[in-house]
């Protein structure tokens, strides 16, 4: 049987694994006249015409008649071109146009009911048939979502997540609003035209397109790690080049301000990565211990030593003071580890999120910034400082735990969640955990034990009133090497590779295919090269 995933938006994209050459089926078949129609704005046309499409003949046929069979692993597109907009309606007469997507599984068909609706210009139906991914266990060497990156509710985040399994293979799934997927056929573009004095390009802006199943990242490129923020996303090759795509203004540090960018794109400067962590400000570390970060820097979170207003970088700028770095988490403020095992902050420190102690209570003193980098109190030696929103936490080389800034829904872990608590200065994890590492999301935190334990605190995506101010076992009784929490999801890795995500699956950044909007237990993500 077919699972039906309804698409949430009013005009939408699905492609995958497939190329862009849309192989036709011949000849024209009738349409319907549409006389069962649920859209009572829309005016049905009889006795039109339409000619089907499919973009991977090897993932899945289109008949004349509009029945697809699946007879291949993968994701394609199906498209039917008409004079007037084809579209493509659910039997509830609840649900919205013009789109669904399909899972079938091997040799399964689908006849696909249609419309001929009247348009000034024709528009083609996009569906997608998928067959059945397994969720055979291994092979993820990491996942993340993506934290939000954008002021606002928390229900404002969007979800995107990346991975990269043991071959060195890129996929991402969820939003892909800007582009953050990763692949250049995945956008508005292909299907509309999107230039400004096109009667679609107010559909093309509010495009916001998602995905439930993992898309490979375009490009052939071999990845040793894929992060991203928001609406942006990184990452490093095994060869050391950076890329970044997605939302570009800045943060892909190529010089295409004001754009979206559906492919990776090489990072300027001609750098050798070892790191490159994504945010509204990306920053990176190259294998000569340099750091540099691009992208919005108008709290000084460049560390260049500007942070006038409008302060801003398409290419990658050194990070001032003449460290050496390990690692470097990038957001609103940013962190690094130096290779003496020091902490420094720089950027948004409103919240006492620089650690530097100079922060009296929240929001007294809002325009608390640093430009270049001041030291994290305390006179730690750090393994590594992981920093998103108004948060940030660190490991110590003793594995403990320190988390400074934020605590409105309990992420610093201290057992509070009174803003009274919020800390300029690093206050120890409570719980009396060895930690291997934390990481930070929007306003969740995550952790990981040298027992291979998980733990996460902080805001939870499964109620906007449920807030846990102490560290909580991750379900599952999973060994865990790494979590990493985003915006309103988490992703995680166990030490035998298998990939899980919890939390908002609304866009599909849970990667598990299943069209569940939350899910507060770990899920296995589908791994789609297997078998």
């Amino acid at each position: 049987m077919f699972r039906r995933l309804i698409g949430l938006s009013v005009v939408m994209l699905f492609v995958g694994c497939g190329g862009d050459n849309h192989t036709p089926t011949s000849p024209p078949t009738n349409v319907s006249d549409g006389s069962n129609t649920p859209n009572p704005h829309t005016t049905p046309v009889s006795g039109a015409t339409a000619t089907w499409l499919t973009s991977d003949t090897a993932v899945a046929t289109v008949t004349t008649d509009g029945v697809v069979t699946s007879v291949g692993k993968g994701i394609a597109v199906i498209r039917a071109s008409a004079p007037g907009e084809v579209i493509w309606f659910h039997p509830n007469p609840n649900s919205r146009p013009p789109f669904q997507r399909l899972s079938l599984g091997s040799g399964e068909t689908f006849q696909i009911p249609i419309s001929v609706i009247l348009t000034p210009s024709p528009l083609p139906l996009v569906v997608v048939a998928a067959s059945k991914m397994t969720s055979t266990a291994g092979s993820w060497s990491s996942i993340s979502s993506n934290p939000a990156s954008t002021f606002g509710g928390l229900g404002m985040s969007s979800v995107t997540s990346c991975g990269v399994n043991t071959d060195g293979d890129g996929y991402c799934w969820g939003d892909n609003s800007r582009g953050q997927l990763g692949d250049p056929v995945f956008s508005s573009a292909t299907i509309f035209n999107c230039s400004s004095g096109s009667p679609y390009f107010p559909v093309c802006n509010r495009f916001e397109s998602h995905l439930h199943v993992p898309l490979l990242v375009s490009g052939g490129h071999t990845w040793s790690s894929i992060s991203g923020a928001g609406k942006t996303s990184c990452g490093v090759t095994t060869d050391g080049d950076g890329y970044c795509w997605g939302r570009v203004l800045g943060q892909s540090g190529h010089p295409f301000e004001g754009a979206n960018s559906y492919q990776p794109a090489l990072v300027s400067g001609g750098h050798n990565w070892s790191s490159i962590s994504a945010s509204t400000t990306s920053c990176g570390v190259t294998t000569d211990g340099d750091g540099y970060c691009w992208g919005e820097g108008s709290s000084g979170q460049l560390g260049n030593g500007s942070s006038e207003s409008g302060n801003r970088s398409l290419n990658p700028v050194l990070v001032s003071g003449g460290h050496t770095w390990s690692s470097i988490s990038a957001g609103w403020s940013s962190c690094g580890v130096t290779t003496d095992g020091d902490g420094y902050c720089w950027g948004d420190g409103s919240s006492g999120q620089l650690g530097t102690g100079g922060y009296f209570g929240p929001w007294v003193s809002p325009d608390i910034e640093s430009p270049v980098p001041v030291l994290v109190k305390g006179g730690h030696t750090w393994a590594s400082i992981s920093t998103q929103g108004f948060t940030t936490c660190g490991v110590t080389t003793d594995g403990d735990g320190y988390c400074w800034g934020r605590n409105q829904y309990g992420q610093l872990g201290t057992g509070s969640t009174d803003e009274s608590a919020d800390s300029g200065y690093p206050v120890l994890v409570s719980g009396g955990h060895t930690w291997v590492s934390i990481s930070r999301g929007f306003s969740t935190t995550c952790g990981v034990t040298t027992d291979g334990e998980g733990y996460c605190w902080g805001f939870s995506p499964m109620s906007p009133t449920a807030v846990n101010s102490a560290p909580v076992l991750v379900d599952g009784g999973h060994t865990w090497a790494a979590i990493n929490p985003g915006g309103m999801a988490t992703c995680g890795v166990t030490t035998d590779g298998e990939g899980y995500c919890w939390g908002d699956n609304q866009q599909g950044g849970l990667g598990s295919g299943s069209p569940s909007e939350r899910i507060g237990v770990p899920v296995r993500v589908i791994t789609p090269w297997v078998e």
